[in-house]
């Protein structure tokens, strides 16, 4: 028999498994409030690391938000260095010769 309730670890109430997120490895051990509350109360005694974080597209790594056109220009440096792909000439033999 499977339960379908879980104690919550921080208010020590015995809430339904949808009141708690779901991890790789099963269930949060905080309910979604308690879960929430102490997200908001870390982020506020942690906001030079909270700044920090949200600079960081970690969609995309290396990148930061204030400089969205960093990798394009990086991916258009080094497609112009690759040179002739059929000849198998450097970009300099391919400009002269």
């Amino acid at each position: 028999m499977i339960p379908k309730s879980k104690l919550c670890k921080e208010c020590g109430e015995v809430k339904e498994k949808s009141e708690f997120y779901r991890t790789t490895t099963g269930l949060s051990t905080y309910c979604k409030l308690c879960n929430t509350a102490m997200t908001k109360a870390w982020q506020k005694a942690n906001p030079d690391k909270v700044r920090q974080q949200k600079k960081v597209d970690y969609r995309r790594p290396n990148v930061v938000k204030s400089e969205p056109n960093l990798v394009k220009s990086e991916k258009v440096a080094k497609s112009s260095r690759k040179g002739d792909r059929r000849s198998g000439k450097s970009a300099e033999q391919a400009k002269y010769g």
